[in-house]
């Protein structure tokens, strides 16, 4: 999957390999993969050779719910439908009124009711009938030293666990985002959810986490667990270090437009209606000798929010959304931006992976975060670029864009970054848990 997510565990998978460890990793089936992401399997050449994978397809429940609530309703809004097309028949104001509203049925409402309970812990909890057998059977055959499972999404996590007691295998689970501290999380936070994790973490080896402040936030919510809890940040692969120096040597200087690319993923709440105004006000003002575009390359959640603050400021053709693009021709746009775009605000726990990617571009950063945020820390302490805050207004992003323009941005401490985000020395303090001497 193009997701970075994938490099924290491949990272690990590889480095476990290439030292005598005899990894199976049990994956998600490509064919049930969720919206956002595209399959490349070009990726599939960055797995070591002895690493077995199980792609496994999983089963649907909320699917199949919301399935059967669309088939409750169509005759409902075939009634409306006919209703309405009578209703052109008669007087303008018999009109306006339109059918009337009924309540939905009792097993419309009863769908209604079980829907938030179906996306405990996430929408992918299914997978666990398809895995757990399959799993539960290759442990007897051939028992593993530990179980080691990363989120999100968070089934695995359950999953891991279910397996885990059935045999009396140590887990280890592995938190790239938080769970029910998460902000963004979009499944509900209720009692269910609440208790599965407090479940997880009670049974766990070992818990690891990608910040140190997402670290703090879990032992003080379970000081009973602090003890097993270690931050491992992620870190920078030697491969994507080869990549993007192959991708530099091939590059030529640009001429055309001065362009602020965002790569990856952007989720609703990271591109608020504030934030799309500021782009497309810095756009609408640019004076720069090279005209200037905002490019978003991968999975918008929401372009409507962008291209309406571009189009209101008469500057629509300063936007593209390029989709999605496989993970090669991604880290091509990477090195063809002028500046990349980061979008993390609303948490402070987090730092987005792709930052890692963006670093070994070596390119300017134009990134919205928290102060004090673990993403605002990063980028203020090795000198990545501007960080802006939720207030900040378009005429200091707009003269932090000329003034790239006008000089040539360097990155002066690559080395002490390179140094303390190596991504096999973080894979070996993993490693180190999962196999104490």
């Amino acid at each position: 999957m193009t997701s970075i997510g994938y490099q924290r565990p491949l990272r690990l998978c590889n480095h476990l390999s290439r030292n005598g460890v005899d990894v199976t990793v049990y994956a998600g089936h490509p064919a049930w993969a969720p919206i956002q992401e595209k399959p490349d399997t070009r990726l599939n050449g960055l797995i070591d050779a002895r690493i077995e994978v199980l792609r496994i397809p999983s089963l649907h429940p909320i699917q199949w719910a919301l399935n059967l609530r669309a088939d409750l309703l169509a005759p409902r809004r075939a009634a409306q439908e006919a209703a309405q097309g009578a209703a052109q028949g008669t007087s303008r104001a018999d009109a306006a009124a339109g059918p009337i509203k009924r309540r939905p049925s009792l097993l419309v409402r009863l769908v209604d009711a079980i829907l938030p309970s179906l996306s405990v812990p996430d929408r992918y909890w299914g997978w666990v009938f398809t895995v757990l057998p399959i799993l539960l059977l290759r442990i007897l055959w051939r028992r593993p030293d530990c179980i080691f499972a990363t989120a999100p999404p968070w089934t695995p996590l359950v999953l891991a666990t279910l397996a885990g007691r059935l045999t009396g295998v140590p887990v280890y689970v592995d938190y790239r985002d938080p769970w029910n501290f998460n902000p963004y999380h979009k499944g509900p936070r209720n009692r269910l959810s609440l208790r599965l994790e407090a479940w997880v973490l009670e049974h766990a080896r070992g818990i690891l986490t990608n910040t140190q402040s997402m670290a703090e936030c879990y032992a003080q919510a379970f000081p009973r667990h602090s003890g097993k809890i270690t931050a491992v940040y992620n870190g920078i692969d030697a491969a994507t270090v080869a990549q993007m120096n192959a991708l530099r040597a091939a590059s030529v200087k640009k001429t055309g437009p001065f362009t602020v690319s965002h790569i990856g993923t952007l989720y609703r709440h990271r591109m608020p209606a504030r934030l799309a105004d500021v782009l497309a006000e810095a756009a609408r003002s640019w004076k720069g000798e090279r005209g200037i575009r905002f490019r978003f390359v991968g999975w918008v959640e929401d372009t409507e929010v962008i291209r309406a603050a571009f189009a209101s400021r008469g500057c629509a053709h300063m936007l593209e959304l390029a989709g999605q693009l496989p993970a090669w021709e991604a880290r091509q746009e990477q090195m063809g931006a002028d500046v990349l775009l980061l979008l993390q605000s609303g948490t402070a726990l987090q730092i987005p992976a792709k930052v890692f990617e963006y670093a070994l571009a070596e390119k300017p950063l134009l990134c919205f975060a928290d102060a004090g945020s673990e993403t605002g820390q990063l980028v203020e302490k090795y000198e990545l670029g501007m960080l802006c805050t939720d207030e900040v207004e378009f005429a200091p992003v707009l003269q932090y864009l000329e003034e790239i323009l006008k000089n040539s941005w360097q990155f002066r401490k690559l080395q002490d970054f390179m140094r303390d985000f190596d991504g096999e020395k973080h894979s070996r303090s993993m490693a180190e848990l999962l196999f104490p001497k």
